[in-house]
């Protein structure tokens, strides 16, 4: 967060890279989750924006990335939603290749 608003404050490329990721993650948003056309529904980009920019300042040492994920936390239930969109039907169950107790932590 920290990050993001010196790139914020210094405007230019960084910002704009970080602009681009996050209409990028929206976006992606968007795609995989069932029943979501529109992650923003009628929230104007800009004000997620100040949201994340405000939420930064009061968290600045958390990941970028989990502010992101706290964004559409928040903007979850108000969302454009589309029942075109099915689940994902359910892997195939399989055998586990390995199990937890496998796995050693050094």
């Amino acid at each position: 967060c920290k990050r993001y608003l010196d790139a914020v404050n210094r405007g230019g490329v960084e910002h704009d890279y970080f602009i681009n990721w996050l209409i990028g993650y929206l976006s992606a948003f968007n795609v995989i989750m069932p029943n979501t056309y529109d992650i923003l529904g009628d929230t104007e980009f800009s004000v997620s924006q100040s949201w994340l920019n405000e939420h930064c300042k009061k968290y600045p040492r958390e990941l970028f990335v989990n502010a992101t994920a706290r964004l559409t936390e928040v903007l979850y239930p108000t969302r454009k939603q589309s029942g075109l969109k099915k689940p994902p039907a359910a892997p195939p169950a399989t055998t586990p290749q390995r199990n937890f107790k496998d796995i050693k932590i050094r």
